[in-house]
């Protein structure tokens, strides 16, 4: 990347390094062990608020492990040149007033297996045309607290708080199968959410589970949306209820592994300030074998449940028992431990490739 033109290379050489500035786009450098990587020059943290607490959470791996480079705009990880025209076209300066999608992300909406009326809501979404506070405080005088969330009163009343950043909404995702945290997609804005409702497995999502991610994304908006509504205008409104989830939560019966196995269950649980990661282990009689904690400062959840994973395993191989079953019920961590291609969520990828290779050194452990 630092290689300079000079008047006596080829065609070819010249040609390849004017792509340098298309690269250096997504170019990072993925942190295993981090003794090959030139802190000051190389990138590989991205410099905003956080930055400190960002560095102090990445799992490092140990020493064996180099560091490599990456590609960040494509799903896999590598250069594409078929990502890459895009990425040049999407750049290109266009007028203030461009659609926000491009022609066939518009037509996914219109195919989309939801009500025609959650199609309609998306596709207000898109364009950012919904009516909120935020909106309408650039065309009519409101003061300040005038313009806050009034579900959650933590912020500006936007279109991507109601959809990701509201305590609300983050309550439906992160209690939902796959435990997001989507306070960390906020930054992405409403055009990249509604990119990831169109093709959830830009963020990890199982191709088995797209349909299932983009009905809850659209339900939940909905039904947020209505109950803003109810709450601004004065109607009466009740708490929500869940019963679904509340019954998953309440009448889910442990099942014991087969004769002579053991299986490890493991979990988060977030606090405010901390995330605590916990396996336990119990015999097919029912007799707990071991139980682990390891607190650390809060992460996200995902990466709470990729730890609670690998505590499970670590404290499998310690005490050297095998036959063993791990269960959880975060997707995204399993699927990741099954397909790591499929891992979208960079703060977990050092915690899967470790459970990965501790998994292997356990006989008869499955997932």
């Amino acid at each position: 990347m630092t290689a300079q033109v000079v008047g006596s290379d080829s065609w070819f050489w010249k040609s390849l390094l004017s792509w340098r500035a298309v690269i250096s786009m997504g170019l990072c450098k993925l942190i295993k062990s981090g003794t090959n990587t030139r802190v000051w020059y190389d990138p590989w943290i991205p410099l905003q608020d956080g930055t400190v607490d960002n560095i102090l959470k990445i799992q490092l791996l140990d020493s064996s492990r180099e560091d490599r480079w990456v590609w960040t705009l494509s799903t896999s990880r590598d250069f594409s040149v078929k990502i890459a025209y895009h990425v040049l076209n999407s750049s290109a300066a266009v007028p203030s007033n461009s659609a926000p999608l491009v022609g066939n992300q518009w037509n996914q909406i219109w195919k989309m297996d939801i009500h025609a009326r959650l199609q309609l809501l998306l596709w207000k979404v898109a364009w950012n045309i919904l009516p909120t506070r935020d909106r309408l405080s650039s065309v009519l005088h409101m003061l300040e607290d005038q313009q806050s969330c009034p579900l959650c009163n933590g912020g500006s009343e936007s279109i991507i708080h109601l959809m990701i950043g509201c305590l609300v909404s983050f309550l439906v995702w992160s209690t939902s199968r796959w435990h997001l945290n989507s306070l960390n997609f906020v930054s992405r804005g409403v055009v990249g959410w509604v990119k990831i409702i169109l093709n959830p497995q830009l963020i990890g999502i199982s191709k088995e589970d797209c349909h299932e991610f983009c009905l809850l994304a659209m339900v939940s908006l909905d039904s947020i949306w209505r109950y803003r509504n109810d709450v601004i205008h004065g109607m009466p409104v009740r708490a929500w209820r869940l019963p679904r989830f509340e019954a998953s939560l309440f009448l889910v019966h442990w099942v014991p592994p087969p004769p002579i196995s053991i299986k490890v269950n493991f979990d988060t649980a977030m606090g405010h300030e901390v995330t605590s990661a916990v396996a336990i282990a119990r015999s097919s009689s029912g007799e707990i074998v071991f139980a682990s904690v390891c607190t650390s400062a809060r992460v996200d959840a995902t990466v709470g449940e990729a730890t609670a994973l690998r505590l499970g395993v670590q404290r499998c191989l310690e005490l050297q028992v095998h036959d063993v079953e791990f269960e959880g019920d975060a997707l995204i961590v399993v699927n990741a431990v099954a397909r790591p291609e499929l891992v979208s969520n960079w703060a977990i990828e050092n915690l899967i490739e470790d459970t990965r290779i501790k998994l292997n050194g356990i006989q008869n452990g499955v997932l």
